[in-house]
This record gives C-alpha cells, structure tokens and sequence, in this order.
C-alpha cells in the first residue's frame, strides 16, 4: 500500500537515525527516542519468503511498531498492507499478520476462522496465554509468534512455543531488577518475573496508581478479570479522586451482567481494587492498537 504517510516513513528509514515517539499508553507524555536504523537492520535475518507474500499491519504509521514492520519488509523484500480494522482481515488476502493482543480479542468477537495466515505476530503489548489460544483459534494454519520490543531501544525478543512469556534464554541481553529492567543501559518500567526458567510480565511501574493511600497494580488485576470465561475483553483505568486519589474504572465486554460480575469480582478483589464497572459493546483502543490505561482525566480523549 502506497499513502503519504507511508512514503515518509520509507524515506525516513533511509536515514541513519530515526526519532521514534512512545506510545504514551500508560498516561505518561509520550517520549522522543532515536533510534539507529543500521543497527537494527544488523540484527535482522533475511529469509526467502514466497513470491507474492504479504504482510498486514494495523500499528500507527509513526509508531516504533509500524516503522520496524515496514523496516522488515524492505530487508525482506516482500509487499505489506496497511489495514484500518480487524474486518479488513477477513476482505483480503494476508500471509503475515502484525497486531496487537487487543485486537486479537477484538477479532475473536467476529467468530470467524482465517486459514490462508502463514504467521501471526503479537506485540505491542503483552500476550497472555488467553491471547495466544485466541490466536491459534482464529488462525489455525498459522505460526503464533508474540513479541516483547522497546521503543526506546529498539531491542526485540520473539517465541513461537505457544507459551505465555519468554524462557530465560530470551532475556541473556536484559537486566532484571524488581521494579524495572535495563536494555543497552537504558532503564524501563517494565516488571519481569522468573518462575520455573520463564519469564513473565507483571506490568509498569508507571501503570501503578494508589487508591485510598494502597498501591494498585492495573494490569495485573486486568489480568486477573480477564482469566474469567465471562469476560470477553476489558480495560481498567484509574481516574483521579480528590478523596481517594483515584477511582478504578472497568469496561468490559461479555455476555455477563454488570451486578453478576460484581459479585465475581467481589470473591477475588480486595475492598480499594474494586472498579465502577461499565459494559460496552466494544473496548476503545488508541491509534497503536492499544489499551490506554490512563491517570489523567485530560488524556480520556487519546483513548
């Protein structure tokens, strides 16, 4: 596909050095980060794909995730499409996907089956076990790959072993630290756990919000709400309370009611992990395909 915007990338990546803007997903101020583009074409290994092979990508064209895709595909020499929603999936004919596990679940909800995919690849956030069974289910045919990459880095590590996270052998180049993890000397938000030589992903730092003075973990009770059978997809935000800080607001979507739900999560949540919870028909992503968790009324509007 040849747009505009996409013929600025191409013409960007040409360059040395491209600057690369944070996806900002966790309310925080989207950061500039430069990025070599000799580097990361080093590390890439170029395979022979089949004639007429195409890629299908949903990330915004000025994401990391976006300019890599594209970056692939020319060491690769193989065509790609940009697509606006998961229903162009099912209009054409792709070989390669690159989403993120939102729209994965998003896909889900269409109950179709796509078996001409060659290869899934998951990133731009955190594939769980659900995502990568969602997956498998919608793309029968095809290898599922998911990824974790840094925008600031530019560093990537990939599994195709249908498991949730990445064994300790994925992470040789990646410091580990309890609350966050250094690449290339740069320090992340992220927080990685080892258990039984695998390492998963717990949430950021920065995706930590305090609710009446106790400290919450978004993601992982996210998490917690979304192993549910009942619940479809969901996201969970905080938004400011002058009385508790913050206040936790789920959005879900599943064929549950909003009060049965309440009494599921009454069983596993603690009293200040409790949200307001709203059901929708569909959750709302950001321009990245992804969740924007959120601790800023004035950013409502980027979701």
């Amino acid at each position: 596909m040849k747009n505009s915007k996409i013929q600025k990338i191409i013409e960007n990546i040409k360059k040395e050095n491209v600057v690369i803007k944070s996806s900002g997903t966790s309310g925080s101020k989207p950061k500039k980060n430069k990025l070599s583009i000799k580097k990361i074409k080093s590390k890439y290994k170029r395979k022979n794909y089949p004639d007429n092979y195409i890629l299908g990508f949903f990330y915004d064209l000025e994401s990391w995730a976006a300019i890599n895709t594209i970056l692939f595909c020319q060491v690769n020499d193989i065509d790609f499409v940009y697509l606006k929603s998961v229903n162009d999936i099912f209009n054409k004919k792709i070989d390669h996907l690159c989403m993120t596990p939102s729209q994965i679940r998003q896909c889900a909800m269409l109950d179709k089956e796509y078996e001409i995919a060659i290869k899934i690849t998951l990133g731009g956030e955190y594939s769980t076990q659900h995502d990568i069974d969602l997956a498998r289910k919608i793309f029968p045919n095809a290898i599922i790959s998911h990824v974790y990459s840094s925008t600031e880095t530019g560093d990537i590590c990939s599994s195709s072993d249908m498991k949730e996270g990445f064994c300790k052998e994925k992470f040789k180049n990646i410091i580990v630290n309890k609350d966050h993890v250094v690449i290339n000397e740069k320090k992340l938000n992220d927080i990685w756990v080892l258990k039984n030589d695998r390492y998963y992903f717990k949430g950021r730092s920065d995706c930590f919000v305090k609710v009446a003075g106790l400290k919450v973990n978004l993601e992982e009770i996210e998490k917690e709400i979304m192993s549910l059978s009942v619940v479809e997809d969901c996201v969970l935000y905080a938004k400011e309370n002058k009385i508790t800080e913050n206040i936790l607001i789920l959005e879900y979507v599943g064929k549950i009611d909003k009060n049965s739900l309440k009494l599921k999560l009454r069983e596993t949540l603690k009293k200040h992990e409790m949200p307001i919870i709203k059901k929708v028909k569909k959750i709302k992503l950001n321009k990245n395909g992804k969740k924007q968790r959120i601790n800023n009324e004035n950013s409502f509007s980027d979701r």
